[in-house]
């Protein structure tokens, strides 16, 4: 099998295939991989840096990728049929000059793949690795905007070559902080079934959390499992929001200060203007090891629970079904929140299975839980388990 993986720069491919090479190793199914940003800069050593090579012409790259490709398919024509090769290229370029297509269907028609990945990370970690790569030129809302950019054109890649071929390229969107194991899993069990964990995030107690993780450790040890805990950007939005009242604090009242002397025209195009989050803008905020700009977090607080929504339907078209944990609160009712009933109405409309795994009095689940169950409910994990291998 052949497949295409794409994903923006910075998320270290490389390495994260390295680590999928060896789990498939352990299963028997030999995992090779070709760099077509490194064939690039293999073509142009001498003339460009993987810091300057996207300031060459635009003929200029689409000759290094059109070289780049041509070595590709090289490889994955001499390469074993039974080994899985993997193209591991970005759908989409980003540099000073904008966005650039980095793929072409006339070439990847040739390529053939089976399946079609985009890799993923938090916003923040992908500009960590930029910045240790000594790339890192691109604001917060440009590096989601590229995300978004790597996984609807990659996604409308594998649609227009499914119609083209008449073969169902299937399109999956992983999250890198799920580790290798998510990809080489895809990779030597395809056939299995796919789910979409739903449980609930906030407030919960520590034992909750922990009844958490043993559902999520349980139901991944028996299906190919997306998390959507995996992304966790979420944080930079409540790290933004509980230090902004911190910062106005200590800015605010020097900030007000310098306002008042402002003098007043009634003619100019201009008024002063603050809000809660306005000494967030004159900040600096550490988060994951790195020093973020605040006017570039405040840029994207919006957009990130936006793309979380949005993303987290993807992963759910993705799967077979959908399996939802409710933990029990001290007082024996269900601890479920708003996203999980809003993830399993959107499976149940979109024809997914709908399995709910809920330890407690089943009369305490609302209608609007019970309704989207497709089969009846589970006291335990390992039920569920079992009948969903009967599948």
């Amino acid at each position: 099998m052949r497949i295409l993986l794409t994903g923006q720069v910075g998320l270290d491919k490389s390495s994260y295939l390295n680590g999928a090479r060896d789990l498939c190793a352990q299963d028997g199914v030999r995992l090779q991989s070709v760099s077509i940003g490194g064939l690039m800069l293999q073509g142009a050593a001498g003339t460009h840096t993987e810091a300057t090579i996207l300031n060459a012409p635009k003929n200029e790259l689409k000759a290094l990728r059109a070289n780049a490709w041509a070595q590709a398919l090289a490889e994955a024509n001499a390469a074993d049929p039974s080994d899985v090769f993997v193209a591991n290229s970005h759908a989409v370029l980003r540099w000073n000059h904008g966005p650039i297509p980095a793929l072409e269907l006339d070439t990847l028609l040739q390529f053939g793949p089976g399946m079609v990945v985009t890799l993923i990370d938090d916003v923040d970690l992908v500009k960590k690795g930029l910045a240790e790569r000594n790339t890192d030129i691109f604001q917060l809302w440009e590096l989601m905007a590229w995300r978004e950019e790597e996984i609807h054109i990659a996604r409308l890649v594998g649609e227009s070559l499914s119609r083209l071929t008449g073969r169902v390229i299937p399109f999956y969107l992983l999250p890198k902080q799920q580790g290798p194991e998510l990809f080489a899993r895809l990779v030597t069990r395809g056939s299995s079934k796919k789910a979409y964990l739903s449980f609930p995030v906030t407030g919960l107690t520590p034992d909750e959390k922990d009844e958490v993780d043993g559902f999520k450790r349980e139901v991944s040890s028996g299906l190919v499992c997306f998390d959507p805990l995996a992304l966790s950007e979420r944080s930079i939005v409540t790290t933004a929001e509980s230090l902004a009242e911190e910062i106005g604090g200590a800015i605010g009242p020097g900030l007000r200060e310098v306002l008042k002397g402002v003098p007043s025209n009634d003619d100019r195009a201009w008024t002063p203007f603050t809000d809660e989050r306005t000494a967030l803008g004159l900040a600096l905020l550490h988060t994951n090891e790195q020093w973020l700009v605040g006017q570039e977090v405040m840029s994207i607080m919006a957009a990130i629970d936006s793309q979380i929504i949005a993303r987290d339907y993807l992963l759910i078209e993705q799967s077979d079904m959908i399996v939802a944990f409710i933990p029990v609160d001290e007082k024996g009712k269900p601890r479920i929140s708003a996203g999980s009933i809003s993830e399993m109405n959107y499976a149940y409309h979109t024809g997914k299975r709908v399995y709910i795994v809920f330890p407690g009095d089943r009369r305490n689940l609302s209608p609007w839980v019970t309704e989207f169950a497709t089969a009846r409910i589970f006291a335990r994990v390992d039920e569920c388990l079992d009948e969903l291998r009967r599948l």
